[in-house]
């Protein structure tokens, strides 16, 4: 089997721009509606929905891996994060925030180039209290990094990544092709909506971390969308509505 990554047109995507005008036309409605109701919101309900999108973001993305947080400790730590000072509840749960610490951080950062920095921020935030794992840093070692299903002994290979050793090659390939797309004749919208899906569908073929790539490729193509709308973009808000 050939994965995408092998094939010698590889990073070169093809589809079919007609079949995905409507959808962007549909999200860019659904887009001004949600716009359009938050801004009829008191200062206090808008900082209240911010950190109720955030939490469902938080929950969304933590269960791409297959963790699952009490909403009351990923609350905590989304609103101590933000700076709201009139939520007293502790939260010892390390992961609950260390998830809340990305989606805050990859907030902020939205509006900045994707860098090597970043990506490796991004993984030292969400997995530095992971034990035998390298915090802020890409895989290094020689077993294959794989896509499994199945029992210990029967295990089915849904994918292969590169290897690590062609990582120092590849990531700045891809940082370069995020930072340099432009597919103008669809409007800014739907360039947000191409480069949050194609950037998420190349940056989890590379994998290029040891774990966390399901969550930090769902963060990618959150910022993909609000750094080309200029503006924060949850995905999961979307779901909602």
């Amino acid at each position: 089997m050939e994965y995408i990554w092998q094939s010698e047109n590889f990073p070169t995507f093809v589809f079919n721009k007609p079949e995905i005008v409507p959808l962007i036309q549909q999200f860019a409605h659904d887009l001004g509606e949600i716009s359009g109701i938050v801004m009829g919101f008191s200062e206090e309900n808008k900082r209240d929905l911010f950190a109720e999108i955030m939490l469902s973001e938080a929950l969304k993305t933590s269960e791409i891996e297959g963790e699952y947080f009490s909403r009351e400790d990923v609350m905590s730590s989304l609103k101590a994060n933000l700076g709201i000072k009139d939520y007293h509840q502790s939260n010892r749960n390390k992961k609950a925030n260390a998830i809340a610490h990305l989606m805050i951080e990859v907030q902020n950062s939205y509006h900045k180039p994707i860098s090597e920095k970043i990506l490796l921020d991004w993984h030292h935030i969400l997995m530095d209290n992971e034990k035998g794992i390298n915090a802020g840093q890409f895989r290094t070692g020689i077993e294959p990094m794989q896509v499994v299903s199945g029992k210990f002994g029967d295990f089915v290979i849904h994918y292969e990544a590169p290897p690590s050793e062609d990582l120092p090659l590849m990531v700045p390939q891809f940082l370069k092709w995020y930072n340099d797309f432009e597919m103008s004749d669809i409007g800014k919208i739907g360039e947000g909506v191409v480069l949050s899906a194609l950037g998420h569908l190349y940056f989890e073929t590379l994998h290029p971390f040891e774990d966390g790539n399901g969550r930090i490729g769902r963060a990618l193509a959150e910022k993909a969308l609000s750094e080309k709308l200029e503006t924060p973009v949850f995905i999961s808000i979307f779901k909602i509505y």
